[in-house]
């Protein structure tokens, strides 16, 4: 039983350490309540909100180091499984935290080193999420369920450390990523606060975007640069510029993870700013000084900033289209067609929906009309022929 019990325990803290994008110290000090209920909120939203303390920075009037941290000016928002992990870990603690190093389902060893107050340490719950991997891994070998298994990592261990940086490498891939990992992480960032702390931590979260927003572009590219090798067309008024940065990246980034250094050297090449969009069906092929979803593009240009992808402008010299968004829109097209034919859609709506439909034809056939390729058909099928050597 205290096997099942601390394996439930160490679920519930991966997905707060995942999901929350807490820092390590901030999390492992959360105390029991430190989530009350939201209460009735009318018509609007529910949110939740983790109140603790924070340790980066906090220093006192004198600019001494607060080894126990300060009240974070702003409690954490967080989602409804981090509020149902806090509420499993609240029915199991035997006092004020919700992560002591000794329980009775887990007492721990004399010789490991606690957090003051007898907290758990960082390396302790790294031990315990690998025991929680092993223990998963052997339940799913025990009933033949190897899908269930949790793979080995080529990266190393999976330790609390890398859960914050891996959900911002999900987020900063999405359209909008930006906006959607700043909310995640920045709380601070949007709440117009200019106190010390808040800048800090405005400079590290901006860190933090540009790096992942920079790799998922070498991402893209070095995938473009494959999928025209093997014949796939681009068109739009940025296709010559986007060509030639999939085949420059292809060269110098290719199968490559950036570093941080790395990351940061590539935001001073603007050929490379190159922003996939796949809800408009397009790439946005970054040139402040064109970009149309800014009006005010030519302060912006100077600046070198980043496109708003929500805003696109189907006018705008900085689009271009591949095969695949071209494939993706002709998906939309027969899913509006057959809402189209659907009997309860109002008249209104039908309407809108054809000319929607017929926008979007104009596009494809735009597409196939202007579409750049680079290699030719008998190139392609030369080298689906030859065998690996």
């Amino acid at each position: 039983m205290h096997n099942l019990v601390r394996r439930l325990a160490t679920a519930a803290m991966i997905v707060i350490f995942y999901l929350s994008g807490m820092r390590i110290a901030e999390c492992l000090e959360l105390q029991v309540g430190c989530c009350p209920d939201p209460g009735d909120s009318g018509s609007g939203p529910i949110r939740y909100k983790i109140y603790g303390n924070t340790f980066k920075g906090a220093r006192d009037a004198g600019g001494q180091t607060i080894p126990g941290g300060t009240p974070r000016a702003l409690p954490w928002a967080v989602i409804p499984p981090v509020v149902s992990a806090i509420r499993i870990l609240e029915r199991l603690a035997e006092g004020r935290w919700l992560f002591p190093a000794r329980t009775a389902w887990h007492p721990g060893r004399s010789e490991r080193r606690f957090r003051t107050g007898g907290l758990l340490t960082a390396r302790e719950a790294n031990v315990r999420i690998a025991d929680f991997i092993s223990g998963v891994n052997q339940l799913g070998d025990d009933l033949d369920l190897a899908a269930e298994r949790v793979p080995d990592d080529p990266d190393g261990n999976i330790v609390v450390g890398r859960f914050r940086r891996t959900i911002a490498w999900h987020i900063a891939r999405l359209p909008a990523g930006r906006i959607a990992l700043a909310t995640q992480y920045g709380h601070l960032r949007a709440s117009g606060i200019t106190d010390g702390y808040s800048s800090r931590a405005r400079q590290g979260l901006r860190r933090v975007l540009d790096i992942e927003t920079v790799r998922a572009m070498a991402d893209y590219l070095d995938g473009l640069a494959e999928r025209l090798a093997g014949g796939e067309g681009v068109s739009g008024p940025a296709a010559h510029r986007m060509i030639k940065a999939a085949r420059d990246a292809s060269v110098r980034f290719e199968s490559m993870f950036l570093t941080p250094k790395q990351a940061e050297a590539l935001l001073d090449e603007p050929q490379f700013h190159v922003y996939d969009n796949p809800e408009a069906f397009l790439t946005c092929n970054n040139d402040p000084s064109k970009a149309l979803c800014h009006p005010e593009r030519a302060g912006r240009a100077k600046r070198n900033l980043p496109p708003s992808i929500d805003r696109c402008d189907p006018a705008c010299a900085n689009i271009a289209r591949t095969d695949t968004h071209v494939a993706a829109l002709q998906q939309e097209i027969a899913r509006l067609e057959a809402e189209i034919a659907d009997r309860l859609t109002p008249t209104p709506l039908r309407e809108r929906l054809k000319q929607r439909v017929g926008a979007l034809n104009a596009i494809v056939d735009r597409h196939q009309q202007m579409r750049i390729v680079t290699v030719s058909r008998e190139d392609t099928r030369k080298g689906a022929r030859e065998p690996d050597r």
